[in-house]
């Protein structure tokens, strides 16, 4: 494959590589607790979204911009503060689009500010690129969570207590079982799973479309002259 078509084929796969092979919460484990504990009702998922990325973004923001003026024992201490501050904002927001997230994830929902999503990003990427990539991290991060946990929610309520957002769905079955903590650790695998499949698929199909492209085209055959007669 051509220098141009390994280019073409990696800026293609930056599209969806916070989505599929760099999921943070699937393919890296981050934030997990928090995308299990919360996921029990659509509104919860949607809104748990919301507040990953309000609390997420600014930190990222504060990690990349003031790290070289911060000593390195107070960079966390910083981002965990301004990750607090913006929650809290936040919080007055998300409150009218789910007013039970607050008990049913409990300490969860605090946590937020502190989460290994936010600390890994924020002290190991934003500091060594500048601040407009930082944020665009940040909101990809945040992006590549909500893809987990608005469907994971959506399933378990829909399946779990027969509503979606609140209204009545017929549906074949229900089971309390399904907004336990347990049962969403297995259906993160089941997405996992699926996620790392489905990547593997992008990538075999761009490969096999490069090299489509790539390949010679096939030389034609001259005709031979015909045989003189006598």
């Amino acid at each position: 494959m051509k220098l141009t078509n390994l280019r073409r084929h990696r800026d293609a796969m930056a599209l969806t590589r916070w989505v599929l092979s760099e999921n943070p919460v699937l393919l890296c484990g981050l934030a997990l607790p928090i995308a299990i504990m919360g996921t029990t009702s659509l509104r919860s998922g949607v809104a748990l979204s919301l507040a990953m990325f309000c609390s997420m973004v600014p930190a990222m923001w504060v990690a990349c911009v003031f790290s070289p003026q911060i000593p390195k024992m107070a960079r966390m201490p910083a981002c965990v503060v301004t990750a607090m501050a913006a929650l809290q904002v936040a919080a007055l927001f998300i409150r009218y689009i789910s007013p039970s997230i607050f008990d049913s994830m409990g300490i969860y929902f605090p946590l937020l500010a502190v989460n290994s999503l936010m600390i890994t990003r924020a002290m190991q990427y934003a500091p060594q690129v500048k601040p407009q990539y930082a944020l665009l991290d940040g909101a990809m991060q945040s992006l590549g969570f909500a893809v987990v946990a608005v469907p994971l929610s959506a399933f378990r309520e829909l399946f779990g207590s027969g509503t979606l957002w609140g209204k009545a769905v017929p549906v074949p079955f229900t089971s309390g079982g399904l907004l336990l903590p347990f049962f969403g650790f297995l259906v993160v695998g089941f997405l996992s799973a699926f996620f790392r499949w489905a990547d593997r698929l992008i990538k075999q199909f761009y490969i096999v479309r490069e090299n489509r492209e790539a390949a010679p085209p096939p030389k034609r055959r001259r005709p031979r002259p015909a045989a003189k007669e006598g």
